[in-house]
């Protein structure tokens, strides 16, 4: 009878140790994520700023705040144009930390009657590798990532070449675009990079591999799934409200809706909603806010998010990525048009004066590049 009594002890001994055992590990885990996490993190939190104030302290667009009359009329001018063409969309001009002028016209969701504001998501295409361009350098600046380090010793990739020489050139990596998706699973840190492979020129029915380069670096780095090391290392840092990683499980009353190019005697009609491409990872997933874009921009082009000192790589790198991008150091432009939804972003270097322009609806009358040179010169000139 003893005998059983000290094995029934011993059993539950055993079993309680083994609880413990396994308790502690998974509190470590966690612990260890988010240390990392806030260690990045903790001090990087960028104060908000008077334009932080103007532009999400309101919603509604429809603002002239330029000093000059001739700034004036010139806008007036210019609007009449827009609304002679039935520009369907909104811009959205700042100078210095204020809301020098802004628009709007139809309809962001034309079911919900929901007309543009600044709180309005849309899908930002090419921008989300110049948010992750700029999350480098910022890992760079932390001592995370050692830029003359091999891309190889991060993330295991066959390539000798180093993260700088990587961000500034690009890499000759390639993979089939139906090919991205298989390389991540959502929610992990663990990446299949047997689908890239290594080019001299690009193959036909191939994609750079960079911007998802670029997403796996910053996961493996942060350790934690890219959405979160997106949000831990970006979105809080840079005080971002409507900031999203696209899933085709949620929606929200704020997303802006694409639709197809139709009129009737000369009226705009917005009642055939475009039906959404596919997104890749790392590529067009992501959307974000009128507010958010002006935001992140003005801060990374002002330096809130890193120094200065990483200005001309950071230039060098944002040139690299294709043809949708333009920096100097006088300006900075982009130009994107995905899921039916073009924008395009215009701004003095120093983050002085910038200007966004976005529209859902594919005028063929507009240039929206053009039409925001002209907004931009309006305001550069007041």
């Amino acid at each position: 009878m003893r005998s059983e009594k000290i094995k029934h002890y011993v059993s539950v001994l055993i079993l309680v140790v083994m609880i413990a055992a396994v308790a502690f590990l998974i509190l470590n885990l966690r612990s260890s994520d988010d240390t990392h996490s806030k260690e990045v993190g903790k001090s990087d939190v960028s104060k908000k700023s008077s334009l932080d104030d103007a532009l999400t302290r309101q919603t509604t667009i429809g603002v002239n705040n330029l000093k000059k009359d001739t700034s004036r009329k010139k806008l007036s001018d210019n609007i009449q144009a827009l609304t002679k063409k039935k520009f369907i969309g909104a811009f959205v001009a700042t100078s210095g930390e204020k809301i020098a002028f802004a628009g709007q016209y139809g309809y962001a969701n034309a079911t919900l009657k929901n007309t543009f504001k600044l709180n309005s998501v849309f899908f930002v295409g090419e921008y989300q590798n110049f948010l992750n361009t700029a999350a480098i350098f910022k890992l760079i600046e932390k001592g995370k990532i050692n830029s003359n380090a091999s891309l190889k010793k991060y993330i295991g990739v066959s390539s000798n070449l180093s993260v700088k020489s990587f961000l500034v050139n690009g890499s000759d990596l390639y993979l089939k675009r139906q090919n991205i998706n298989r390389v991540t699973a959502n929610a992990s840190t663990r990446y299949n990079l047997k689908y890239l492979h290594k080019y001299s020129t690009k193959p036909t029915g191939y994609v750079s591999a960079d911007s998802l380069i670029k997403a796996v670096l910053i996961s493996k780095i942060m350790n934690m799934s890219y959405q979160r090391a997106l949000k831990a290392l970006v979105i809080t840092p840079l005080g971002l409200a409507n900031t999203r990683v696209y899933t085709n499980t949620a929606t929200y009353v704020n997303d802006v809706k694409s639709y197809k190019y139709s009129t009737d005697n000369g009226t705009v009609l917005q009642d055939t909603i475009l039906p959404m491409d596919k997104t890749y990872f790392a590529t067009n997933q992501l959307q974000m806010s009128v507010s958010d874009v002006l935001i992140s921009s003005s801060k990374i082009i002002n330096n809130y998010y890193f120094a200065k000192k990483y200005n001309v790589n950071f230039e060098k790198s944002i040139n690299n990525i294709n043809g949708n991008y333009k920096m100097t150091t006088n300006d900075f432009s982009f130009y994107s048009n995905v899921m039916g939804q073009m924008f395009s972003l215009k701004a003095a270097r120093n983050g002085s004066k910038m200007l966004l322009t976005v529209t859902n609806y594919p005028n063929r009358e507009i240039n929206i590049q053009s039409e925001s040179t002209k907004l931009f010169d309006i305001l550069k000139d007041d």
